[in-house]
């Protein structure tokens, strides 16, 4: 294959695992922060949690209720499996088809969750979702 373009898709997976990881994250804050009234200790705490992959599921029940610490469970676990394809396509540049297939069918997934919510009306996804300093300057030195 082409070096450019392994360069090119590596670049796609990469803003693909940026933008789940920031939607994930961003979407975990939005369903605690609108169960606890925008409590922005609980909100900072659990996704200390999630970033840690230490998850209190005592925690998360007593201070979300059931419905919400199963959603916000569910997401730590894909959060999880997000960082670890990120982990393998950084270290050797690829990764499976089954996991690539993953990663966009979460991304589409953000996706749908984003419209729904408010701040949609006012940015696209891909604006709110992309690193501090645009796209190449991210790249740089990752490709």
């Amino acid at each position: 294959m082409f070096s450019w373009f392994k360069r090119k898709a590596k670049k796609e997976k990469l803003k693909v695992l940026y933008q789940n990881d920031l939607a994930i994250m961003g979407f975990i804050g939005h369903v605690v922060g609108s169960v606890n009234h925008m409590d922005f200790d609980l909100v900072g705490e659990v996704q200390g949690m999630i970033i840690t992959g230490n998850i209190d599921s005592e925690l998360l029940s007593q201070s979300l209720g059931g419905k919400a610490a199963e959603i916000v469970e569910s997401m730590a676990v894909t959060h999880k499996k997000n960082g670890e394809i990120g982990e393998r396509l950084m270290e050797d540049g690829g990764i499976s088809h089954e996991e690539f297939e993953f990663l966009f069918a979460v991304n589409k997934d953000m996706r749908q969750l984003y419209q729904s919510m408010p701040l949609s009306r006012i940015k696209s996804f891909d604006e709110n979702h992309a690193p501090p300093g645009g796209w190449e300057m991210y790249y740089s030195g990752r490709v």
